[in-house]
């Protein structure tokens, strides 16, 4: 949990996340009698034993992450901090709007995801009138398409409910938008670039961390996978720039999906030992120096 971790991303863009994913589960072995209100504000997953528990973060020991398919950020935190410089001249500073934080600018405009998801559909107009409002909509009815399970040894994963072809956009990873002075290196934060993304062997200049310990959607359960069936790539919902999963082979369902966290995340010489078991797994022929273990405790659920 040392430090943050790049995955690859399109067209040279970077993302990041650190080490330490852990899935927790709760200690009620069913559902509470307020299961009714409480399946879309909190995240649900099937154990081995077939019974439904909660999801946890080792985040925020004793804090139940809620779902939040939204970008969400406190102005106040970035008023000290100086205008990015790669921005625009001109804009609004400290951020009032999503758009004055995460504008899409410079060489996105054949990067619009649209307003469908799971397809390949990609929307190349620089001034097209896509929302992230309709996205968001598109997006939220996840539970159709995934579903939590406990994996054998890496925690809750993702599993797929149907098969999607290569290029197709899955989602998107959700959370709050904090400065890095604001933002714990926890097990579900991703580093984006705001403003002109530089090239790909430019160093990145200005950028933002997507927290989802506390409030994320169904994305911050993705494990990782040495074969991975799906990137992080950056991508744009008309002018506002998102994180997005896409599929980089066709994936089958009722498998676990799965993206690459990368080298800094499992490589060589990390501290936190690759175990996914893939036939090119880097964690091969490691032994463990100190690494943290993924692990499952037991929590009691929210109060609702």
């Amino acid at each position: 949990m040392a430090s943050f971790v790049a995955t690859h991303c399109a067209h040279g863009k970077r993302a990041r996340r650190p080490s330490g994913v852990i899935k927790l589960h709760a200690s009620s072995s069913t559902k509470p009698r307020f299961q009714l209100r409480s399946l879309d504000k909190f995240f649900w997953y099937t154990a081995a034993d077939g019974i439904t528990r909660l999801a946890t973060s080792s985040d925020t020991p004793g804090v139940v992450p809620l779902q939040t398919n939204a970008y969400t950020f406190a102005p106040s935190q970035f008023a000290h901090q100086p205008y990015p410089s790669t921005f625009p001249l001109g804009g609004i500073w400290p951020p009032e709007e999503l758009r004055d934080l995460v504008c899409a600018v410079g060489n996105e405009y054949a990067d619009c995801v649209g307003d469908e998801c799971y397809t390949d559909t990609i929307c190349a107009d620089a001034f097209c009138h896509h929302t992230l409002e309709n996205w968001q909509k598109a997006t939220q009815g996840w539970q159709d398409y995934f579903e939590l399970r406990m994996t054998e040894s890496r925690g809750v994963g993702v599993f797929t409910k149907q098969a999607f072809k290569e290029g197709h956009v899955l989602g998107w990873y959700a959370g709050e938008l904090k400065t890095l002075d604001d933002c714990n290196e926890g097990d579900y934060v991703m580093e984006i670039e705001i403003g002109e993304i530089p090239a790909f062997d430019e160093p990145t200049e200005a950028t933002v961390f997507i927290d989802g310990a506390t409030r994320g959607n169904w994305t911050r359960f993705i494990n990782h996978s040495c074969d991975a069936y799906a990137v992080f790539r950056v991508r744009r919902v008309g002018n506002i720039r998102i994180m997005g999963v896409e599929a980089v082979k066709d994936v089958p369902e009722g498998v676990e999906l799965t993206v690459n966290y990368g080298d800094e995340y499992y490589g060589l010489q990390t501290k936190k030992i690759c175990c996914c078991g893939a036939e090119n797994c880097v964690g091969k022929g490691r032994r463990a120096r100190g690494a943290r273990i993924k692990k499952c405790r037991r929590r009691n659920p929210p109060d609702v």
